[in-house]
């Protein structure tokens, strides 16, 4: 359980700050340093945050978590990148 909820959240999470942190810069590319220090400041918060909660948890409650936040993440990052691809779309007509 402890292997897998490490390969679950390192997995999942470490893409994920990719790509927001990559969107964020081309939606606003003129604050791009402003942007990526603050989408960094919200993964630290997450992160205290989350391992706070998983020390208080059961091996099996933080792989069940790690599941949850990794779909959870998943699922909003795909809905970013079609909103995205739709407004490219929009802004090239």
């Amino acid at each position: 359980m402890i292997a897998g909820a490490f390969i679950i959240g390192w997995a999942g999470a470490g893409g994920l700050l990719q790509i927001a942190t990559s969107v964020c810069n081309m939606l606003f590319p003129k604050i791009k340093g402003t942007v990526t220090a603050l989408v960094m400041i919200a993964s630290s918060l997450c992160n205290y945050t989350i391992l706070t909660a998983a020390s208080k948890m059961a091996p099996s409650q933080v792989m069940l978590m790690n599941i949850v936040l990794t779909a959870v993440g998943v699922t909003l990052g795909l809905f970013v990148n079609l909103r995205y691809k739709k407004m490219v779309e929009l802004a090239n007509e």
